[in-house]
């Protein structure tokens, strides 16, 4: 049996909005109000996402900069590197 799918085209959308909204997602199918699977189909306006392996090195261009530079940078828990 095959279980339905939602996709959801969010067009471009802000990384930690997109982020919350898979958050609440996941909460809700644990919570089993939705029993269905969702795919999100986003593109995010530039972003780098820091994981827990990320190092002061890992980056060649300094934060402050590529903020300058209208991009975001974002610690998130994830595993990995930039």
């Amino acid at each position: 049996m095959t279980r339905p799918l939602e996709v959801l085209e969010l067009g471009t959308r802000d990384y930690l909005d997109t982020l919350a909204l898979q958050r609440d997602i996941r909460l809700a199918r644990i919570a089993g109000k939705i029993c269905h699977d969702v795919l999100l189909v986003v593109e995010h306006p530039s972003v780098y996402t820091l994981g827990r392996a990320t190092r002061a090195s890992s980056l060649s261009t300094p934060t402050a900069e590529l903020e300058a530079a209208g991009a975001a940078v974002v610690e998130i828990e994830r595993g990995g590197d930039v």
